[in-house]
């Protein structure tokens, strides 16, 4: 599972849900106008992306994503 708010630049763990998804579009266009200069970076930016835009779709969504989050960094800070 990947860390959505320090992967992609400008995400928030305390943004509102419109907040997140205004802001993942902003993402996008910005990765898709990088595809010409940097293609590898960018195909795996709007992967990420775009996993984010289903983890953050509805609120619903967004709490499950936030319990396997929440799961994930208990178990990076027991390591």
């Amino acid at each position: 599972m990947l860390d959505f708010y320090h992967e992609i630049a400008g995400l928030e763990s305390e943004m509102t849900l419109n907040e997140l998804k205004q802001e993942l579009l902003k993402q996008e266009k910005v990765w898709t106008k990088r595809q010409v200069n940097t293609p590898e970076k960018a195909t795996k930016m709007l992967s990420i992306i775009f996993d984010a835009k289903k983890a953050f779709e509805t609120e619903s969504s967004r709490k499950k994503y936030a319990v396997s989050y929440t799961h994930l960094r208990a178990h990076e800070t027991s390591l």
